[in-house]
């Protein structure tokens, strides 16, 4: 995985390999105006990883929310 950080932000650019049927049902996604990008898509799915998988609550999840909605 290849990380690069954003200059003008907190974001992080990360580099990963999806097998290609995801990436086509992430573009009808984009297509259907469900999403803005595959980058939306990618940040909501992990964010409901993390929220799910590492237990976060309260706070954390207010944060984590607002900091991928301003982005």
């Amino acid at each position: 995985m290849k990380l690069s950080k954003n200059k003008s932000s907190n974001q992080v650019r990360i580099t990963v390999s999806v097998p290609k049927s995801y990436v086509e049902l992430m573009d009808l996604l984009v297509d259907q105006k469900l999403y803005h990008s595959r980058g939306e898509i990618v940040q909501t799915a992990l964010r409901d990883l993390l929220i799910r998988e590492a237990g976060l609550n309260g706070e954390g999840i207010i944060r984590l929310k607002k900091s991928i909605t301003s982005h």
